[in-house]
């Protein structure tokens, strides 16, 4: 299950989605409540990695489309992740040169953790996710035994 203190935020995600996908119109007003139950995909178990905000982003994006008419979709955590760790850049360069050697610029795709304004940014944006059968889920940190690189320092000449 998703560990309890992603639920608020994995709730904003939603409410936040489905306001890009299927707006209200001035015209119409505004609810007192609004209730996404019917909308929303199954529970799914992130296992011992810190990626609340990433399965917090897809169940919003999955509850958008459903909401939208697109059915049950099962989008890839693990792609979102991966992708959102690769793409994102440092904003301050000086504080990555201040770190010498150990400054980085993006971060590494396999591990968990992050902002999720970040997530959901990209989402509304247009970035494509695969489903879950493409890039399935690692439940698991990752180490040395997935991706032997990461038993080396980016440096390292090996």
């Amino acid at each position: 299950m998703r560990s309890t203190n992603c639920r608020g935020l994995w709730l904003i995600m939603v409410v936040l989605i489905n306001l890009y996908i299927a707006p209200v119109t001035l015209a119409q007003g505004r609810p007192l409540m609004v209730n996404l139950a019917p909308y929303q995909t199954p529970i799914k178990n992130q296992g011992s990695r810190t990626t609340c905000i990433t399965f917090a982003s897809i169940a919003g994006l999955e509850a958008a489309y459903k909401h939208a008419g697109y059915g049950d979709l099962d989008l890839s955590e693990q792609f979102l992740n991966h992708t959102g760790k690769m793409f994102w850049l440092h904003p301050d360069w000086p504080a990555i040169l201040a770190k010498g050697d150990d400054g980085s610029e993006s971060q590494v795709g396999v591990f968990g953790g992050g902002g999720g304004a970040g997530y959901v940014r990209f989402l509304a944006h247009g970035r494509k996710v695969p489903e879950e059968s493409v890039m399935g889920y690692h439940p698991n940190e990752y180490t040395a035994a997935d991706h032997p690189y990461l038993e080396h320092a980016w440096n390292d000449p090996f």
